[in-house]
Order: structure tokens, then C-alpha cells, then sequence
């Protein structure tokens, strides 16, 4: 019980000390306030929007998403192999201490996907190690199986060979991801309308007419445009989801990101017009979009757009390329440059 007890301790340290460290350092080097405020106040409001009568729901389609995505339904035999192997941890020989270990691993596994239980189908990578690992143990026991209980050592390669085919039948499903297909072909088939695939354009763009001390701003969730063009964001608010959620900070941040841009007087403003840029809801704070309509009409002219289709790769059409230029995508990606 003693060694259980320092065990737990030491343990507990190790966890506490690293944050006591950080709390100091952001306390005497950093902006205290602004860190509470996103890694306490923010998070209590954002992780408490999902009301308790659509946690089902929400997790059903959250597994739902793994066994539908474009690149992880191909795997389903392995997600389903590693359910089967949940039982096989109390069938298998081993020590006590093992089993408390793969347990606890796993159901603090699934915790990491619960917060705010929004259940979007990547929050479920945080669980694959312990998935991994109670494939493991099916395959241990079959191998243990063929050894022991059959007496046909020999035939222990019988339990490699079929958890190769298992991995293998996802590369199978994925074959024209992993092997054939343009990568920027793949981005749109997974990704659809999210402008990642138009980002790096536009991104040139932004590098060939900007200098190094010019800022820009992205009105949108799109903060790889800032990483692509190598040049610093005239906001802190580099994703906007947070701008349209439904909680009490959201006009306050809305105008904390106007101001900023405001006072930093970017060379170039982009406007997102796309849906999942944004994702607002029926009763989302409107500040930030009639606050940007005059802005950019007083202080900006277009410079460029580009168009985004959920199924096709469109050009950046800049300048004289707009004249008399009609959208044929109702979501798009406009860039105001400073008059």
C-alpha cells in the first residue's frame, strides 16, 4: 500500500509541476489575463453548448463519420477487430497489474474524446493507441491459442498473416487515395467546400505583393493562408468559429477583432464566404460582418477572388481578371487590398 501510495504521488507530481511551471512563466513573461481567458473562461462557455438531450445523437454521428469518411471507412474491419479484443484482456493469461493498465488506458482514451462532446469524427484519433493496443491482445491470445491450447507452434504465423490482411483490406479500400489520385483532387473528395485547396493560391499571391513588415487579415477559418504567405495575421483571431458561437463573449470578441485590425491596418483583408469558414447559427452575433461591410468599402478595393466548389479546383482571378467576371460558386474567397 505504501509503494501504491508514493507511486500515486510521484505520479501526481509529475502532473501538477509541469502546470504550477507554466501558470508561473505565462504569469511574469505573458498576458495572464488573455491566457485565462481562453483556457478557462472560453472553454467553460464552448464545452457547454451541446445541451445533455443531444449527447446521443451527437456520439452516434460522430461514429457514424468514422465508418463513412472517405479515407477511415477502409479500416472498419480493424475498428470493429479492436471492440472484439475488448473481451480477450480478462480471457488472456496475463498479470493482474496488465489488465488494470490496458483498462485504464483505454477508458482515459475515451475520455479525451469527451469534452464539449461534439464527437467530430478526428476527436476519435486521441483513441487509436488503445485501440491499437487491444488488437494486440486478440491477436496475443491467438497466437497463445495456436501455441498452447493446439499444441501447432508452427502455425502461429496464421495469427501475423491475418492481421495483415486486416491492415491491408484498408489499404485495399484506400487505393486510389494512397496511389492514384492527385493529392489536390484528394483534398477536395475528403474536404469538400473548405478552401484548403485554394489557400495555397491565394497565398502566393499574398507573398509576390506584400512585403515582410506587412500584415494581412483573414476574415475566416483559414489561419494556413498566414502559414503559406509567411506573413504575421493583423488579428489574434486567426479562426472565427468562436466569433458566431452562442455564448455571452462572442460581441465582445467580434469587436476585440475589429479593433485589432483596425489599429494594425493590414495591406490585404480576405473575406471568407464559405460555410464551413464560419458555421453560424440562426442567433450568432452579426457585429463582425456589418462592421466589415464598411469597413473594407471605405478603406479597400478588390484585388482578387476565388471561387470554391466542393468538387473542383478553381483559379485565383485577380485584378483586370474581374472585370465583368460573374461567380459561377455562391461560396468564395474575396481579397481587398488597401486603397
Amino acid at each position: 500500500m505504501f509503494n501504491l501510495l508514493k507511486s500515486l504521488l510521484l505520479f501526481s507530481l509529475g502532473f501538477v509541476l509541469p502546470v504550477i511551471i507554466l501558470l508561473l512563466y505565462v504569469k511574469v513573461f505573458g498576458d495572464f489575463e488573455k491566457f485565462w481567458f481562453w483556457t478557462v473562461k472560453y472553454l467553460a462557455k464552448y464545452s457547454t453548448q451541446v445541451p445533455v438531450s443531444e449527447v446521443l445523437t451527437k456520439f452516434k454521428m460522430g461514429v457514424g463519420s468514422i465508418t463513412s469518411n472517405y479515407t477511415s471507412a477502409g479500416y472498419i474491419a480493424l475498428w470493429i477487430n479492436s471492440l472484439v479484443g475488448i473481451p480477450f484482456i480478462f480471457i488472456n493469461k496475463i498479470t493482474y497489474q496488465k489488465k488494470i493498465i490496458i483498462l485504464s488506458f483505454l477508458f482515459f482514451s475515451f475520455l479525451t474524446v469527451l469534452p464539449g462532446f461534439y464527437f467530430r469524427h478526428h476527436y476519435f484519433i486521441t483513441m487509436l493507441p488503445a485501440l491499437g493496443l487491444l488488437i494486440a491482445v486478440f491477436f496475443d491470445f491467438l497466437s497463445e491459442f495456436f501455441i498452447q491450447k493446439l499444441k501447432l507452434p508452427n502455425l502461429v504465423f496464421i495469427s501475423l498473416f491475418a492481421f495483415i490482411i486486416l491492415a491491408c483490406t484498408g489499404i485495399y479500400a484506400n487505393k486510389n487515395y494512397l496511389f492514384k489520385i492527385n493529392p489536390k483532387i484528394a483534398c477536395k473528395q475528403i474536404h469538400g467546400s473548405n478552401p484548403f485547396v485554394e489557400s495555397i493560391e491565394i497565398a502566393k499571391f499574398l507573398e509576390q505583393n506584400t512585403s515582410e513588415d506587412d500584415k494581412i487579415a483573414v476574415l475566416g477559418s483559414e489561419p494556413q493562408i498566414y502559414f503559406y504567405s509567411d506573413r504575421y495575421s493583423a488579428t489574434g483571431y486567426i479562426y472565427t468559429y468562436n466569433l458566431v458561437e452562442l455564448h455571452s463573449y462572442a460581441l465582445t470578441m467580434q469587436k476585440e477583432m475589429a479593433k485589432e485590425i483596425e489599429m494594425n491596418k493590414p495591406k490585404y483583408i480576405l473575406f471568407v464566404n464559405v460555410r464551413f469558414s464560419w458555421l453560424i447559427k440562426p442567433n450568432s452575433e452579426t457585429f463582425i460582418f456589418n462592421w466589415a461591410d464598411e469597413y473594407i468599402t471605405n478603406n479597400y478595393r478588390l484585388a482578387g477572388l476565388a471561387e470554391v466548389f466542393p468538387n473542383k479546383i478553381s483559379s485565383l482571378r485577380v485584378r483586370e481578371q474581374l472585370n465583368n467576371y460573374n461567380p459561377q460558386s455562391q461560396e468564395f474567397i474575396s481579397i481587398y487590398e488597401r486603397k
